[in-house]
């Protein structure tokens, strides 16, 4: 989908931030600048999306005109991006991206993610529950993550390779070796 190693190269003049988003309530917003990622500790790290939004590359991925039409027809308009995140995963981290959620951002909507490194069983690949988007139809409200077993889609691939998904069925990233690290692009359209 991309040429990571130009997103990378783009990457690379932005700080990065402690947290799997750069907000308030999930980072201390505190820039880390002339980082090394083989010396930062294990842990979530993100771009702000000020910057993001600055990497031509991924704002070419985003606007590119396959890619919104195939959200405008799973959604039935034309979507609104409303998110673009990147994080860097080194290590283990317990952190909540690792276990199953759901996202409950808009009414509908999907993401897309974009691995910017090879990611395989040992570096956090995403996992899918198939089916889970639809609800959980043995749940008193239909939005409970499922106790009973479902199946799972595992995304490993090769840097610039993508997936498109309904973040409001249940996913989550696979924990990381402790000697491992990824970096995952995602980009967000909804209806409003």
């Amino acid at each position: 989908i991309v040429n990571s190693m130009e997103v990378k190269e783009q990457l690379s003049y932005f700080p990065i931030y402690k947290g799997h988003i750069k907000n308030k309530l999930y980072s201390d917003s505190v820039p880390i600048n002339n980082y090394s990622e083989s010396t930062l500790p294990s842990g979530i790290y993100c771009w702000s999306m000020r910057d993001l939004i600055k990497c031509k590359a991924i704002t070419d991925v985003a606007s590119n005109p396959l890619i919104i039409n195939l959200v405008s027809d799973y959604l039935g308009c034309l979507p609104t991006c409303y998110g673009i995140n990147c994080m860097l995963s080194i290590g283990t981290s317990g952190h909540g991206t690792t276990k199953r959620h759901r996202d409950s951002d808009d009414f509908k909507f999907l993401s897309l993610f974009i691995y910017l490194d090879d990611v395989n069983l040992s570096n956090g690949p995403h996992v899918y529950e198939l089916g889970t988007h639809l609800g959980n139809p043995y749940g008193a409200k239909g939005n409970e993550v499922p106790d009973y077993p479902v199946e799972r889609k595992i995304f490993t691939g090769e840097a610039g390779s993508g997936f498109i998904e309904d973040n409001w069925g249940v996913h989550y990233g696979m924990p990381l070796a402790p000697d491992k690290k990824r970096k995952c692009l995602w980009i967000r359209y909804g209806m409003y």
